[in-house]
């Protein structure tokens, strides 16, 4: 999983890692990225979007 870190889901930092949930929804967007741009490589810029909404889902949940 190189490129997407239990840190930059919840953009905290290292002090606060996130839920598992979080990063597991994370992890399977990320993996269903991958799976339909064939093996093409992610670029950081198409990664950030995901990030953004990921933290805004993240602070809407607590």
């Amino acid at each position: 999983m190189r490129g997407l870190k239990a840190k930059e889901v919840h953009g905290r930092g290292l002090k606060q890692r996130g839920c598992a949930l979080c990063i597991d929804r994370a992890k399977k967007e990320y993996i269903d990225g991958v799976r339909s741009k064939g093996v093409q490589m992610i670029s950081q810029e198409e990664e950030i979007p995901t990030m953004k909404k990921l933290q805004e889902e993240a602070k809407n949940n607590e």
